[in-house]
C-alpha cells in the first residue's frame, strides 16, 4: 500500500515580539551546528530590512486589512491605522475600528498570521517544527495573551514556547565559539531614544553544568544629539570595562544603526571581538527552539541563573520499600511563570508537609514546612493529599492543597489549604 509521504518538520523559528514590532528567524534543525546561525527573514530581498512594524490598516470601503509597512503606508491615504497591538490585548477591551469593534487578541492573531504567511516563501508552514517567542520581559500575562493567540492561529507545529530577551542573548552566545563564553560577553542594547540595556554574561567553569550569572543594567541616555550621546556612552563603556573586561561585545539596537556612534564602536573593537546588528535575539529564540526538540550538546553543559527562574530544586523526601528516597517536585532552571504542577501525595504524617530545597548556589538543602491546620487524626499513610502548585514570581511559591482522603478507610474532610512559601 503506498502512503502519502508526511511533511518533514524541520525548520525551528524565533520571532522577537517588541512593542512597536516583530523580527522573525529561522533554521533547519537537522543541519544546525555551532557557529551557524539562523537566517533573518527580510522583507526586502537582498536588503536587511528586517523589522516588521506592527501595524494593521483597515481600509473604509472594503474592509480589507492590511499589516506592517503596508499598513503605515495605507494609513496616510485614510485608513484605520491600528498600533501597539500587544498593549491592546493586554487590556482585554474591545477596539473600535469605525463603526465596528474588534476584540484586540483577535487582531492580533492576524498581525502575526500575516507574518507567519509571508514567512511561508521561505519556510514552508507544514515544516516548522517549533516557534519561540521572545520579548524584553516575558510574564505570566504576555504567556496566557500568547497562548490564546495561537489557539486561534493553530500553527500545527510540535511546540510553541516563550522566553525573554535575556534567555535568548544566552542561547545564541552558546552556539557560537568557546571564545565568547571564556572571557565574558557584554551586549549593550541601545534605543533610539537613549534607553541603555547593558546585560553581561559570567560563567563559572568550576561547575557542573556550567552555571551563567547575568548581569543587568538600565540607564538613560539624557544627551539630546548623536554627538553628545556617542562620547557619553563611550566614557561610561570604558568605564565598565574596567571595573571588569569583556572578550565580547556586541552593539543592538536601533541607537547603534549604521556608523552614527564611532566612538563607542571604536572603544568596542579596540582588543576585543565586537558585532552590531539587530536580529540577534530572534536568532537567540529559533536557537531556543532547536533547544527545546533538539537539544544540541551545548544546551546540556550550561544552566542560565535569569532573573524569571526558579533557582532551586524542590521536592519531598518519602519512603519506598523502606528506602528512603527523594521526589522532585520542580526542578531549577524552570521558568516561574510556566509552572501549572499537579501532584497526588500520601502522607505519613497527616499534620503538616515538609518541602525540601536545594539551591542551585551549592548552599546546604532546606526544610520549607507547611502546617495542615485541622486535618482529622489518622493512621499514617492513610492521607492522601492533591497539592496544586503554581508561581507568584521567581521566588514565591503558591500551594493549593486539598484533603482527598483515602476511601472509604478515611474519607476526605474536604478540608483545604492555600500558602505562599519563599523558595
Amino acid at each position: 500500500m503506498l502512503f502519502d509521504r508526511l511533511p518533514d518538520k524541520k525548520y525551528m523559528v524565533g520571532i522577537d515580539l517588541q512593542e512597536q514590532f516583530c523580527q522573525i528567524s529561522y533554521l533547519n534543525g537537522r543541519k544546525a551546528r555551532v557557529e551557524q546561525d539562523p537566517v533573518t527573514f527580510s522583507q526586502v530581498t537582498g536588503r536587511a530590512v528586517f523589522n516588521i512594524p506592527m501595524a494593521l490598516c483597515r481600509e473604509p470601503d472594503s474592509g480589507s486589512w492590511s499589516f506592517g509597512q503596508e499598513a503605515l503606508d495605507r494609513a496616510q491615504q485614510g485608513g484605520f491605522l491600528l498600533t501597539d497591538l500587544l498593549e491592546l490585548a493586554r487590556r482585554e477591551e474591545p477596539v473600535a475600528v469605525g463603526r465596528e469593534e474588534f476584540l484586540p487578541e483577535g487582531l492580533l492573531a492576524l498581525y502575526l498570521r500575516r507574518c507567519l504567511s509571508i514567512l511561508e516563501m521561505e519556510v514552508p508552514a507544514d515544516e516548522t517544527e517549533c516557534i519561540t517567542f521572545t520579548a524584553p520581559c516575558m510574564d505570566r500575562e504576555t504567556v496566557r495573551i500568547m497562548n490564546r493567540v495561537m489557539e486561534r492561529l493553530q500553527p500545527g507545529v510540535r511546540e510553541v514556547a516563550f522566553e525573554d530577551h535575556q534567555r535568548s542573548f544566552f542561547q545564541y552566545i552558546l552556539m557560537q565559539g568557546e571564545q565568547h563564553r571564556r572571557s565574558g560577553t557584554l551586549l549593550c542594547d541601545l534605543s533610539e531614544d537613549g534607553d541603555l540595556r547593558l546585560l553581561r554574561l559570567r560563567f563559572n567553569p568550576g561547575t557542573r553544568p556550567v552555571v551563567c550569572i547575568p548581569e543587568e543594567k538600565e540607564i538613560r541616555l539624557e544627551q539630546k544629539t548623536t554627538a553628545e550621546r556617542d562620547a557619553a556612552l563611550a566614557e561610561l563603556l570604558e568605564e565598565e570595562l574596567a571595573a571588569e573586561e569583556a572578550g565580547c561585545i556586541y552593539l543592538i539596537g536601533e541607537g547603534f544603526t549604521g556608523d552614527r556612534m564611532p566612538a563607542t564602536q571604536a572603544l568596542a573593537a579596540s582588543g576585543r571581538r565586537a558585532f552590531q546588528g539587530n536580529n540577534l535575539y530572534s536568532k537567540g529564540a529559533a536557537y531556543g527552539a532547536l533547544f527545546r526538540v533538539r537539544p544540541p550538546e551545548a544546551a546540556q553543559r550550561y544552566f542560565l541563573m535569569e532573573r524569571d527562574m526558579l533557582r532551586s530544586n524542590l521536592g519531598i523526601r518519602a519512603e519506598r520499600g523502606g528506602r528512603p528516597v527523594y521526589h522532585a517536585l520542580l526542578d531549577a532552571g524552570c521558568l516561574w511563570y510556566e509552572v501549572d504542577v499537579t501532584e497526588d501525595l500520601l502522607l505519613e504524617d497527616n499534620r503538616s508537609l515538609t518541602l525540601e530545597r536545594t539551591p542551585m548556589t551549592g548552599e546546604s538543602p532546606e526544610e520549607l514546612e507547611v502546617a495542615l491546620e485541622n486535618m482529622p487524626a489518622r493512621e499514617p499513610l492513610t492521607t492522601r493529599i492533591r497539592i496544586h502548585m503554581t508561581m507568584r514570581g521567581p521566588d514565591r511559591l503558591f500551594l493549593q492543597i486539598e484533603d482527598l482522603g483515602f476511601g472509604e478507610i478515611s474519607p476526605s474532610g474536604g478540608l483545604r489549604w492555600e500558602q505562599e512559601l519563599v523558595v
